[in-house]
Formats: C-alpha cells, sequence, structure tokens
C-alpha cells in the first residue's frame, strides 16, 4: 500500500513539475487564507484575528504572501504569530524555469533558492476525507528541512540543519501542487495546513475565485541572493550586523543633563 502511494505521489510530482498539466477551465485562481493555530491540548483549531493572506496561481506560476489589514494593522500586536505565519515572506513558484523562490525581509531583502517543491516529503492519507469549502480534502504528513540558528556568547549564530512535522489537506478536486508558505507539491491545492513543531501555527482557506483571465503574477526580484543552506547563517549574520551597528548609534536626547529644581 505504501509503494502505491508514492508510486502515485512520484507519478503525480512528473506531471506536475514537468513541462505539461493537465488543462483547467479556468486560467487564474486566487485563494485568501487566514492564520489558524492548532492546539494540542484540546485538539481543536483557533482562528488568528487580522492574519489574511493571499496564493495567486496558475498552471504553472504560484506566489503566496501576507496581506496587510486595511488602515492600522491590528494583527501588529501579535508577535509570535506573524513570526509562526512568516508575515515578511513571499514564495514563489515558476515550475517551467523551475524556480522555488523565497523572499524574505531581515534587516534587508533576502532572495532564496529553495530546492525542488520546497524540500517538503509527504506521505498521503485517503482513509477519511473531510469537506472544506465544499471540497473533497485528504490527510497529508509532511517533513520540511529547516535551518535553526543558535546565538552564541559573542553574538555569532551557530546553524544547524532540523525538520519539522507539518499536517495538511488538500483537494484533487483543484489539481494544482500549490499552497500557503513552503506546503506544496501534493496532488491538489492545500485548504488547511498547520506545524505541529511550530507551535500549531498554520493556514486555512477562506475564499476561491477563479478567473478565466490571465493575471500577471510578478516573481519577486529585489534581496541578495543564496542558496536555501546558505541562508541559516548569512542573514542572521546579516541581522546580527544591523544589530550592533544600531548599539554604536547615541541614544537620542540621552546626552542632555537633567534639569533638576534646586
Amino acid at each position: 500500500m505504501k509503494k502505491l502511494i508514492l508510486l502515485s505521489l512520484a507519478v503525480f510530482m512528473l506531471l506536475s513539475f514537468g513541462t505539461t498539466i493537465q488543462r483547467k477551465p479556468y486560467k487564474t485562481i486566487k485563494v485568501t487564507y487566514h492564520g489558524i493555530r492548532y492546539h494540542q491540548k484540546d485538539s481543536t483549531i483557533r482562528e488568528i484575528p487580522n492574519m489574511e493572506f493571499l496564493l495567486l496561481a496558475n498552471d504553472s506560476i504560484s506566489r503566496f504572501e501576507y496581506i496587510p489589514s486595511l488602515g492600522m494593522d491590528k494583527g501588529q500586536k501579535n508577535f509570535l504569530a506573524r513570526a509562526k505565519l512568516s508575515i515578511r515572506d513571499v514564495y514563489f513558484i515558476n515550475i517551467k524555469q523551475k524556480k522555488y523562490l523565497k523572499q524574505k525581509k531581515l534587516g534587508n531583502y533576502f532572495l532564496i533558492e529553495m530546492p525542488v517543491i520546497m524540500g517538503m516529503k509527504w506521505k498521503l492519507d485517503f482513509s477519511r476525507p473531510r469537506k472544506i469549502l465544499g471540497y473533497t480534502c485528504y490527510k497529508a504528513i509532511g517533513e520540511m528541512p529547516v535551518f535553526k540558528s543558535k546565538g552564541q556568547k559573542d553574538l555569532t549564530y551557530k546553524t544547524f540543519k532540523g525538520s519539522q512535522t507539518v499536517v495538511a489537506w488538500f483537494t484533487p478536486e483543484i489539481p494544482l501542487p500549490y499552497g500557503p508558505n513552503r506546503y506544496v507539491g501534493l496532488p491538489g491545492l492545500v485548504l488547511d495546513v498547520y506545524n505541529i513543531d511550530s507551535g500549531g501555527y498554520g493556514y486555512r482557506a477562506a475564499k476561491i475565485d477563479f478567473s478565466d483571465k490571465e493575471t500577471e503574477i510578478p516573481e519577486p526580484k529585489e534581496g541578495i541572493r543564496m542558496t536555501f543552506e546558505e541562508s541559516g547563517y548569512k542573514m542572521m549574520a546579516n541581522f546580527n550586523k544591523i544589530i550592533k551597528e544600531n548599539m554604536k548609534k547615541p541614544c537620542q536626547g540621552c546626552d542632555k543633563k537633567k534639569k533638576h529644581k534646586k
């Protein structure tokens, strides 16, 4: 059974990330996601207020990013959720050109060349389907490679490779291998996903719009280009440099003498 599932997935990957993809009646799809968090204690999933994301995709290109709220961004108060849901990141895939990019803002902009299908490895489970937005979805457990940074006493960083476990629900009824963040490469669009090893934070589709018109999906260009392996230490080294430079700057108003009444 496992061999059959792996074979089916391999065939799908070959078709999805090759030169031809099954033609569909729509040309562009627009998916709005809300930020969510899975709570292991009671196995509940709760929506995070003011956290909206957009996936724009067609047969060969996709782009996923955070949507800033109109007016004052109330989500700005939830710093942990903003970090876990990667609101500073843009994920871009161009299958035909074999481009898998992540643009990240950490002091400066960085343009990271990601592994094929963002490095995700999936195991599929077709035993218990569920409905999301009216679409039949199936469960997948994924292993996502990550490079973690650990601060040292001398304010430098050491990096090490690890992995995180992800739970996703995808629908073959929308046969596009995309999803939010790095959660791509499944035989259908990802409508619900959360990262168990990152506090249970994730994304859930709230709205799907189809268009028969072609929409331009821009590729992120700005940023210091580097590989996925390099990103683990180069970004932190740059961020650390900015911190050190700011620490050297004089504090505004600190040199003013306080006047005391006699």
